[in-house]
């Protein structure tokens, strides 16, 4: 199962360099255009916006991965550790279900957005909005190696 879960976070990490790359030589290609050239262009700004879309949903599911999410756990500091461990998997549990939901709602939105084309590539709209039940997914299994992590440690203690 850890080397599933590995070879997904590489194919991450991979995507979100290719992402970020393509993102930077569109929005320099409309600044190029835009400012020296005088000519609008629509599909680059676009594309980087469904791309961002992609970048934040992958990279949140990393941040999952190693712990990096912003927090504030002072009061749970000051619990004992037997607590710290319940309100760690419940919060858990939480975040489970909260991006269970979220991604539940991007699949509705996928059905709406299907016939649905964007203004500048003329691509169906269920594509950019596909980041979100996929970058769901991608964090659900992230949250349960971590929570399986979370009782597998304080299991062996």
């Amino acid at each position: 199962m850890t080397k599933f879960i590995d070879k997904i976070d590489v194919t991450l990490r991979h995507s979100v360099g290719v992402i970020l790359s393509i993102m930077t030589l569109s929005v320099t290609w409309q600044v190029i255009l835009r400012y020296l050239f005088k000519l609008p262009n629509m599909w680059s700004e676009e594309l980087a916006r469904f791309l961002f879309v992609w970048l934040v949903m992958f990279g949140s599911a990393l941040a999952i991965r190693y712990n990096r999410h912003m927090s504030i756990d002072f009061i749970k500091q000051k619990l004992p550790a037997r607590f710290q461990l319940v309100l760690s998997v419940l919060l858990t549990v939480l975040c489970m279900i909260f991006v269970s939901f979220v991604g539940w709602q991007g699949l509705q939105l996928l059905s709406i957005t299907s016939h649905q084309l964007s203004g500048g590539l003329r691509i169906p709209m269920a594509y950019p909005y596909m980041a979100i039940p996929v970058g769901s997914v991608l964090m659900l299994i992230f949250f349960v190696e971590y929570l399986a992590n979370l009782l597998w440690t304080n299991k062996k203690e």
